[in-house]
């Protein structure tokens, strides 16, 4: 049996949960130990103090990467063959077979722990299930902007308007079907009046990603925040491209 200490995170938020969501599944699936200290941060406590903690504990963690493991490896083990601690890090290892396979274990796992956020939790599905008793499809909007500006050239970074031809392109699409969609709106900026949404959650990241779980439908720029939401809630997404467009049948579910 090993034991499989995860020492460096990376990237914020739903980057490290895909990060340790895969060391997870691995460990799972061998019947190892995992431990991913920095993932208590995300998943069981808040406060100011624990983030400051939190913080501390990050930073003696990278410090014990740079000590144990070299820039050309992602992982270092010490003890035998047959039983040893093996210290990883790293973003690109994927066992998406397995993160999909132990979907329902890794899932009661990665869900916010707290009590604050098990409340929150409980008050958005019985709001979402009021609506969809009321026969309506609801769709989750993410807006990503900030960083986005950036990132890729800023192919991603859209305007208002982009979101609202997607909004009346899917009240569109869906009404023809005779199925009435809810629009509700999540953003890491302040979400604009001229939007055209039904509701919107100006929460904190963990508010807006239980919004996503909750919801019938995903749409965003391309994003492990999205990702995210559709893997916990096994909900389809779709990503919108460059143009600021989406297409129907390329709806998926995140497995891992």
């Amino acid at each position: 049996m090993q034991i499989i200490i995860l020492l460096e995170k990376y990237g914020n938020n739903c980057n490290r949960l895909f990060q340790s969501l895969h060391y997870h599944a691995y460990a799972i699936d061998k019947k190892h130990i995992f431990i991913n200290f920095s993932i208590l941060g995300l998943t069981r406590f808040d406060g100011k103090l624990f983030d400051l903690i939190d913080g501390v504990r990050n930073i003696l963690l990278l410090i014990l990467s740079k000590l144990f493991i070299s820039s050309k490896n992602d992982y270092f083990a010490i003890g035998n063959k047959n039983n040893y601690i093996k210290f990883v890090k790293g973003w690109n290892f994927r066992v998406d077979y397995l993160t999909k396979k132990y979907r329902p274990i890794l899932k009661d796992i990665y869900n916010f722990k707290s009590k604050k956020y098990i409340r929150y939790s409980n008050c958005i599905r019985k709001f979402f299930d009021n609506l969809k008793s009321q026969k309506k499809f609801i769709i989750g909007v993410h807006i990503r902007r900030g960083d986005y500006k950036n990132w890729n050239d800023g192919g991603f970074y859209f305007k208002d308007s982009v979101y609202n031809n997607l909004i009346n392109y899917l009240k569109d699409y869906f009404a023809t079907n005779q199925v009435e969609t809810i629009f509700v709106v999540v953003s890491n900026e302040k979400i604009s009046n001229r939007v055209n949404y039904d509701f919107k959650i100006s929460g904190n990241w963990k508010e807006d990603q239980i919004t996503l779980q909750n919801c019938d439908l995903i749409i965003g720029p391309p994003s492990t925040f999205t990702l995210w939401a559709s893997y916990i809630s096994k909900k389809p997404y779709i990503f919108i491209d460059k143009n600021g467009n989406l297409n129907m049948q390329n709806q998926s579910i995140c497995d891992g």
